[in-house]
């Protein structure tokens, strides 16, 4: 296998930039979070990073604009939510940043739902529907509703804080919801 073979070819520090790049051309935020911060729980370099572009491009442009993902698992066979340290790594950020569900977008196109992970990676699956002609899989989320009420107050609260206009904040609400299957 060469090495632009596989999984680590896309995990590169340079692929990443040049994504990073590309989907800030586009309107969106893509997070990156290297393996070693994710199980050492190093949640500031993110955390900053988020708040830098809320601070320099306003929380309305950033809001329901930001894909997070983790880099250096593209070999480990398990879904996202049952990675322990992925999991451990999700429930810090997620303490950290109360605005963190109105910041999640998804992109379909590219098999990301940051509202999905919200839920996932917060709550405990206990049924998987697997659709593998889709490459997509639906997932029961035990505490689902409560994950959903909370983020949505959530969302209301980040609206608040940076005085959000109303329908913005109902368009925050509506997009997470359909994409955590609450509609």
């Amino acid at each position: 296998m060469q090495e632009r073979d596989g999984p680590r070819f896309y995990e590169r520090f340079d692929h990443l930039q040049q994504a990073q790049a590309e989907f800030e051309r586009h309107g969106f935020f893509f997070s990156p979070v290297p393996r070693e911060h994710t199980e050492g729980l190093v949640t500031g370099p993110l955390l900053h990073r988020l708040r830098t572009h809320i601070k320099k491009r306003g929380f309305a442009r950033v809001a329901g604009h930001v894909a997070i993902t983790f880099s250096g698992y593209g070999e480990d066979r398990r879904e996202v939510y049952a990675i322990p340290e992925v999991r451990a790594y999700w429930r810090a950020l997620d303490a950290q940043l109360p605005e963190l569900p109105a910041l999640l977008t998804a992109l379909p196109a590219l098999l990301y739902n940051g509202p999905g992970m919200q839920l996932m990676l917060l709550g405990d699956v206990d049924a998987v529907l697997h659709h593998p002609a889709a490459e997509s899989y639906e997932a029961h989320v035990v505490q689902g509703p409560a994950l959903i009420a909370d983020a949505i107050a959530r969302i209301h609260q980040a609206g608040r804080k940076y005085r959000l206009p109303e329908s913005a904040v109902g368009r925050l609400v509506e997009r997470f919801k359909q994409n955590a299957g609450a509609t």
